[in-house]
């Protein structure tokens, strides 16, 4: 049965991690439109220290609107359970996206997911508190299963629940560095200060994949991964794909510099030049070219039925109608079925 949490009505799970539930919910009140709410562990409730880092987190991420951004609506409390309700978007992310391509994406369509998140990266980066005092909002946690993409060929990146805001005092609970090993920027592994350019790194090492059609710093123990990110160079495209310039390989390679002072200032920058060479390659970069890329790898079923949206949801309240009516209806057949057999018998 669906669970009340809030103004919200909990339709389904759709995943569980080690801090939170994720499910999918309607708002009751308005205009009862599809959210998704992260339900913090029980357990984690009880930290006061987490609870305070939760809060700072949700008003960062409140703070962010931006067209490349899931937006934050509310942070609430429920029967001493902390939730974030955030925009439902119906897409893939591009681990999922990634799968079903196997092989490397069009050069315009990563392009175009790779000025996208950094336009949304960049917002963060820029955002300021009430006096116009700098943020330093840094996501810390750029990977492929964080940036979601619609049908309509909309880049949305998710999770600002690890990124460190300085002012609001946001922390990592026990110094553990966050992230996956494989997107995340040397500095990150050697407990050095991170800024916006650790989230260019992680951005860059995603785009290179996309365009490699394979991994670049992952390997089979998580040691292997942290010692190839800090100290392996990542190689040259043009030595897996013939119709990527050399200019990409510039531009990639300096924003997945080992050191932060040799990667672009900021995202803006970066996006940029990545925007330079694809025009002078005469790429299509457009949203439209990315949502027609998109729709030729599901030439077997619909985004509607690939991407489980609302309505596919077995708590959906077409089919919570159809369950209230139909499963007393079968039950009262059953029975009278069993009475005209009992009868039957005992005539015999």
């Amino acid at each position: 049965m669906p669970t009340r949490l809030g103004k919200y009505l909990l339709l389904r799970k759709l995943a569980e991690g080690g801090m939170a539930e994720v499910f999918l919910a309607k708002e009751l009140d308005g205009d009862g439109h599809h959210v998704v709410i992260k339900r913090v562990l029980p357990h984690l409730c009880e930290d006061p220290a987490f609870v305070r880092m939760l809060v700072h987190e949700a008003h960062i991420a409140a703070r962010l609107t931006h067209p490349n951004i899931v937006r934050t609506h509310e942070l609430g409390r429920e029967r001493g359970m902390y939730f974030i309700a955030m925009e439902y978007v119906q897409g893939e992310d591009l681990s999922a996206l990634g799968k079903r391509a196997e092989g490397p994406f069009p050069p315009g369509v990563a392009l175009r997911i790779a000025c996208d998140a950094c336009a949304a990266l960049h917002h963060a980066h820029e955002a300021r508190d009430n006096q116009g005092a700098p943020l330093g909002i840094v996501h810390r946690d750029v990977s492929p299963e964080n940036m979601v993409i619609t049908p309509a060929g909309d880049v949305k990146l998710v999770d600002f629940g690890v990124a460190k805001a300085t002012a609001l005092g946001g922390h990592t609970l026990d110094g553990r560095a966050k992230g996956k090993h494989a997107y995340m920027a040397p500095e990150q592994f050697l407990g050095r200060a991170i800024d916006h350019r650790t989230d260019q790194f992680s951005t860059a090492v995603v785009i290179w994949e996309l365009l490699a059609g394979r991994r670049l710093f992952r390997r089979e123990a998580d040691w292997l991964t942290m010692s190839a990110v800090v100290e392996e160079e990542a190689p040259t495209l043009r030595s897996i794909r013939a119709d990527v310039p050399a200019t990409l390989d510039e531009v990639l390679a300096r924003a997945l510099a080992k050191k932060p002072d040799e990667r672009y200032p900021c995202c803006h920058a970066f996006a940029k030049e990545l925007e330079r060479v694809g025009e002078a390659e005469g790429w299509d970069m457009s949203k439209q070219a990315l949502a027609h890329w998109l729709r030729g790898l599901f030439t077997d079923e619909s985004w509607t039925r690939r991407v489980h949206g609302p309505e596919t949801s077995p708590w959906a309240p077409a089919r919570l109608a159809r369950k209230r009516i139909v499963v007393p209806v079968a039950i009262m057949l059953l029975l009278a079925a069993a009475v005209v057999l009992a009868a039957t018998w005992l005539r015999w």
